[in-house]
């Protein structure tokens, strides 16, 4: 009768062990699921604060669309997402050109250009969007041969990426163009 108690009390104890395993284990794959989810979700937030910065910019709002660029730039200023982060930049930029506060454009371009280069490479499209920017804050500040210069860059990024016929690549020859007239090249 003992053995048959022993054998009774390990199975029990077997049993006890196991569900204790087993709450552990499902404690531990809830955990790694929140986590994972968290981590979706923030990844969700980041991009739908540029998709806001970039409607609230088509419907004219650009004080709302800053600040939705400024959020997504501030949400991924740690991540390791440096894209994103630095369309985030670029709409800010972009959105304070359009609104002609060039001082505080100049101020955020010239240091986002260069890192940017740095971080995602000469020839990337978003290093590109940048050099634009620049070619068209110097073309405001009277500086055309920079201006030229960055607007010429952008466009040999752009061709490499999209090709000849496509509509950024044709908005650049006429930035371009309107540089060299402007600069009594024509």
């Amino acid at each position: 009768m003992s053995d048959q108690a022993l054998e009774m009390g390990r199975i029990q104890m077997d049993e006890v062990t196991s569900k204790r395993k087993l709450r552990r284990l499902s404690f531990h794959v809830l955990l790694t699921t929140a986590i994972v989810g968290v981590g979706f979700a923030q990844q969700n937030l980041e991009e739908a604060e540029i998709r806001r910065g970039y409607k609230f910019r088509a419907e004219g709002q650009l004080d709302s669309s800053i600040a939705h660029f400024e959020l997504g730039r501030d949400l991924l200023k740690s991540s390791t997402r440096r894209e994103l982060y630095y369309q985030c930049i670029a709409g800010i930029a972009d959105d304070l050109l359009r609104k002609t506060q060039f001082g505080r454009a100049d101020s955020l371009l010239g240091v986002a250009e260069i890192d940017a280069r740095r971080e995602l490479g000469d020839g990337h499209s978003v290093t590109s969007e940048f050099y634009t920017l620049v070619g068209y804050l110097r073309t405001y500040q009277d500086r055309f041969n920079e201006a030229k210069g960055y607007y010429s860059r952008a466009l040999e990024i752009r061709e490499k990426i999209y090709g000849s016929d496509n509509l950024q690549v044709a908005a650049l020859y006429y930035g371009l163009g309107l540089v060299c007239m402007r600069n009594g090249e024509f």
